[in-house]
């Protein structure tokens, strides 16, 4: 609660911003694609909070069943919200094949201007067309994604961010004078302490 930090807009926070905002107009889903805490949900995130739109997110497992995302993206289009399929590329084969006709069935409404869609066999669900769905995939844990379902999808690949310049900007917004000079060690010693730890699985 209260007021939280935003995120520091970068160069490649604003492309993937441009990006997102292309594929919404386009009336396609939208995938960022990384590695590992690079901040694609977040910056998903952070876009909806400027727009003041409501942000769910559901974390993608091999245990998820299909009537939980029957039942979330049913509550997205009903609501208007943004949300974003954290690494749905874990999924198991059969249920990205369940994902792709349910897409494929909201897709259909938003390009048809409709109010009321059918829905996985659900009549008169709602559908507001602030909705939107966004999805991350970490190239480190994936599963084949059917080439229908892919095509939905417009890819933003995002490499590492600029953390020099994300740390200036904190140090900065919190009045530290010699801001340029601290946020350049600080990230000499954490790529020093990067070097020592082990990759994420």
């Amino acid at each position: 609660m209260g007021n939280n930090l935003r995120l520091v807009v970068t160069p490649l926070t604003e492309r993937c911003f441009i990006a997102l905002l292309t594929s919404k107009s386009m009336v396609h889903c939208y995938s960022v694609e990384g590695a590992s805490a690079v901040g694609k949900t977040e910056t998903i995130k952070e876009l909806a909070r400027m727009l003041a739109i409501n942000f769910v997110s559901i974390n993608c497992t091999t245990h998820i069943e299909h009537q939980t995302i029957v039942k979330f993206l049913q509550g997205v289009t009903s609501t208007g919200s943004w949300c974003c399929l954290e690494e749905f590329n874990r999924l198991n084969t059969n249920l990205l094949s369940i994902l792709s006709m349910q897409l494929t069935e909201i897709l259909e409404g938003l390009k048809a201007k409709r109010n009321t869609f059918t829905f996985f066999g659900m009549e008169g669900v709602r559908l507001i067309d602030s909705m939107y769905v966004n999805a991350t995939i970490n190239p480190g844990r994936c599963n084949p994604i059917p080439k229908n379902l892919k095509n939905m999808f417009r890819t933003f690949y995002m490499m590492v961010p600029d953390m020099v310049q994300i740390v200036e900007q904190r140090l900065f917004s919190h009045g530290f004078n010699n801001y340029k000079i601290i946020a350049s060690n600080l990230k000499l010693a954490l790529n020093m302490i990067a070097s020592q730890c082990s990759s994420q699985p």
